[in-house]
C-alpha cells in the first residue's frame, strides 16, 4: 500500500516544497489550497495522514478538524503552523491532532510523525471495521429477533415479551434459543456486553427498531 499524505496549505510555495520534499521519501501526496478544495475531492473515509496549516482564510485548520470529528473520520492530523505556542498546541492536541509542528522543522521528525500518523490511521481503520461488525451482528437480526434481544435487556420473562410483542410465548422462547445459539448469549449481562462492545444504547436499538423497514417479514 502506497501511504497518502494530504498536505493542506494556503501558501502555494511551501506546498511545492514540502511536495518535493516528501516525494523523495516515497511517500505519495496530494496538495490543496484550502480545507474547502480538499473536502470537494477527498473521501474521509480513505487511508492516509493530514498536514494541516492552522491559519488559513474562511476555513481554518481547527474548523477542518471539528469537520472530520464530526464525520468520524480516521485521518489523523498533524498541524503545521508557522509559529509554534503553547495554547494552539494544546487546543489541538485536545481535539485529537496527532502532533504540532512548526513549519521550520527538520526531515526526520517530520517523517516520525507522519510513520506515527500512518499507523494511527490504519488502527483506527481497523478498530472502525471491528466495530461495524460487531454493529451489524446485532442490527441485521430480523425485527422480531431484535425485539426479543431487547426486551431480554431488561431482564423480562418469556411471558412478558411475548405479551408486548404480541406472540405466541413458544416464538418467543424459539427466538431467544436462536439468539442464544447465535451469539452465546445466556444473560442480560452478556447481553449488555456485546452492546457496549458495539457502542449501542438500548435507546439507540429502540429507535432502529422503531423504524425498521415494514416491507421486511416481521417473523423473519
Amino acid at each position: 500500500m502506497i501511504d497518502q499524505v494530504f498536505l493542506i496549505d494556503d501558501d502555494e510555495s511551501f506546498l511545492r516544497s514540502m511536495q518535493r520534499r516528501l516525494f523523495a521519501y516515497g511517500l505519495q501526496v496530494q496538495s490543496f489550497r484550502s480545507a474547502q478544495e480538499f473536502l470537494s475531492q477527498v473521501p474521509l473515509d480513505c487511508e492516509g495522514c493530514i498536514l494541516l496549516d492552522i491559519q488559513m482564510p474562511v476555513m481554518t485548520g481547527f474548523d477542518l478538524q471539528d469537520h472530520l470529528n464530526a464525520a468520524d473520520s480516521c485521518l489523523p492530523i498533524i498541524f503545521i503552523s508557522g509559529k509554534g505556542d503553547i495554547p494552539t498546541t494544546v487546543k489541538a492536541m485536545k481535539n485529537g491532532a496527532e502532533s504540532v509542528l512548526t513549519k521550520v522543522i527538520d526531515t526526520r521528525t517530520l517523517l516520525e510523525a507522519i510513520n506515527k500518523a500512518l499507523l494511527r490511521c490504519r488502527k483506527n481503520r481497523t478498530e472502525q471495521r471491528e466495530l461495524t461488525k460487531k454493529r451489524e451482528q446485532i442490527l441485521q437480526l430480523s425485527l422480531r429477533e431484535l425485539q426479543v434481544f431487547a426486551a431480554l435487556l431488561k431482564g423480562w420473562s418469556n411471558r412478558q415479551i411475548a405479551e408486548h410483542i404480541q406472540l405466541a410465548e413458544r416464538t418467543v422462547k424459539y427466538h431467544r434459543t436462536m439468539l442464544s445459539r447465535r451469539y452465546d448469549l445466556n444473560s442480560p449481562v452478556e447481553m449488555m456486553k456485546i452492546m457496549m462492545e458495539a457502542e449501542l444504547s438500548e435507546s439507540d436499538l429502540e429507535e432502529w427498531i422503531s423504524n425498521y423497514d415494514s416491507n421486511r417479514d416481521p417473523e423473519q
